[in-house]
């Protein structure tokens, strides 16, 4: 009757113990989900990383912390306007199978603003470069009807 007992009462600790694992699991991954939603990939990571030191199979949590880190560097390069890098991050985010949905959806948002801003800044520079050609010709033309080299003196 004892053996039963103890039997009993380790199967019960035991399943309390996966259970806490599982709870913990759950909780990270739910807050790793909201870190990434307000753009705080370093929190994300960190949670994730955790889930994926407990299983390192979970498929979710490696996808979800992917995002993160593509949606990181993306993010970096948008703040440096390096518009060309922000696409590739974001392409390389959408390319891969795996991860949120959620995210994917955010990803794909940002990836057509990226694009936006990609062709605007584009477009910036070579309307600079034409007016810089221009002015260039102008001040060319204006600097040699004045110049004193242009008229000629036959002493």
């Amino acid at each position: 009757m004892n053996r039963k007992l103890i039997a009993i009462i380790f199967l019960l600790a035991s399943i309390s113990i996966t259970g806490c694992g599982i709870n913990e699991t759950g909780s990270l991954m739910s807050d790793a989900r909201k870190f990434i939603e307000e753009g705080n990939y370093d929190k994300a990571m960190g949670n994730l990383a955790k889930v994926i030191d407990e299983d390192e199979a979970n498929a979710e949590a490696r996808g979800m912390y992917y995002q993160a880190l593509k949606l990181k560097k993306a993010s970096r390069a948008e703040y440096r306007k390096d518009y060309d890098a922000e696409i590739k991050e974001l392409q390389d985010l959408l390319n891969e199978d795996g991860g949120s949905a959620k995210v994917r959806s955010k990803a794909e948002e940002m990836l057509d603003k990226a694009k936006e801003n990609s062709n605007k800044q584009k477009k910036a520079i070579i309307t600079r470069k034409e007016n810089a050609k221009k002015n260039a010709e102008e001040n060319k033309s204006k600097y040699t009807s004045n110049s004193p080299l242009s008229t000629s003196n036959d002493e």
